[in-house]
């Protein structure tokens, strides 16, 4: 039995029925036409017309359907190994088989961007689990650009008796899977409440982006709305605004994010109204209040999280102005890609 490979990216080939010795040179001279670099075209015309022939394909795409992933995710590549008849004559492929055992192993060309988790060397699965395809993970670790590549052992050959043997390992190499890895935006709505005093603070963040540089520090500002109320008999409401500045970065796998919320004082006029006909009064109370900071994490693909937090009356150095409440923030992750 004399074996061809087809050395060409995602393709292995075996031929069968060398059975007389006078073809044996035409073999040899279809190997030098591999090794020289032929295409699978003109491999196939070089084999004569009784002849039958079986190719290697081999495989591997992202599962996600799109190359660009997070700093911080785990996708998963397929690799699929197939077996396809060339029937003589009209060397039409036909009988694709996905093809089941075979070892497979990816390999990252620049693992300073990502790596493929382990195992990185698999089987293809069997009948009952995906038949003829093996399914790796690889995680992202930092911005930047870089192939996967996977090269499957081929064992099986066809004898000059057509039984299948295996004999000696052939390598054949899919195509590659390029990935391009990128530090994702994030938008932040945090809903803060306090009451004390009479007086009821509610003050929101809609929505701000936090965006990263090629370092992965994040960063964003945006404007916090208010809505002061106080109790009856004289229900009245302030609307002021202030600034929010937010600060974040992934932890040092990439699976937490980590937040930081600072801000500015709020600043306003309180006016006093009369209790019998609550029309307003002579006297009024400028007011500075700043929300406590806060810092916390959610997972790097967005959550939320609730925490106490104390609404500081910058007029009380002592803290008796002071008063307690509870922050609600949600944090997304944006995948515009």
């Amino acid at each position: 039995m004399i074996r061809r490979l087809c050395n060409l990216v995602g393709w292995h080939k075996t031929t069968v029925n060398w059975a007389l010795g006078g073809l044996r040179i035409l073999a040899i001279m279809a190997l030098a036409l591999v090794l020289a670099g032929t295409k699978p075209s003109s491999l196939a015309q070089a084999a004569p017309a009784s002849m039958n022939d079986y190719v290697y394909s081999v495989s591997a795409y992202l599962d996600k359907g799109n190359a660009t992933i997070c700093v911080g995710d785990n996708v998963t590549i397929s690799t699929k190994v197939e077996r396809i008849q060339i029937e003589k004559g009209s060397r039409a492929l036909t009988n694709i088989q996905k093809i089941s055992g075979i070892w497979v192993e990816g390999l990252v060309q620049d693992p300073s961007i990502g790596k493929l988790l382990a195992p990185t060397r698999k089987l293809t699965g069997w009948n009952s689990d995906q038949p003829g395809i093996a399914v790796f993970a690889f995680h992202a670790d930092k911005s930047g650009t870089t192939t996967l590549n996977f090269k499957a052992e081929i064992h099986y050959y066809k004898s000059i008796l057509k039984k299948w043997i295996y004999g000696p390992a052939e390598i054949a190499e899919s195509n590659p899977v390029d990935v391009t890895v990128v530090y994702c935006d994030y938008k932040v709505t945090a809903v803060s409440r306090w009451s004390g005093f009479g007086i009821n603070y509610t003050a929101i963040i809609h929505e701000a982006e936090m965006t990263a540089n090629a370092q992965g520090a994040y960063t964003g500002t945006d404007t916090m709305n208010w809505v002061i109320t106080n109790d009856p008999p004289c229900p009245h409401t302030l609307t002021p605004t202030s600034q929010a500045d937010l600060t974040g970065s992934l932890d040092a796998d990439g699976q937490q994010l980590v937040v930081d919320l600072a801000y500015q004082p709020v600043e306003g006029i309180w006016y006093g109204y009369m209790s019998f006909d609550c029309t307003q009064g002579s006297w009024n109370e400028t007011f500075s209040h700043s929300p406590a900071p806060l810092t916390f994490s959610v997972p790097a693909s967005g959550g939320s999280h609730k925490t106490y937090q104390v609404l500081v009356d910058n007029y009380s150095p002592a803290g008796d102005g002071d008063m307690s409440g509870s922050a609600n923030v949600f944090v997304e992750r944006v995948t515009n890609h």
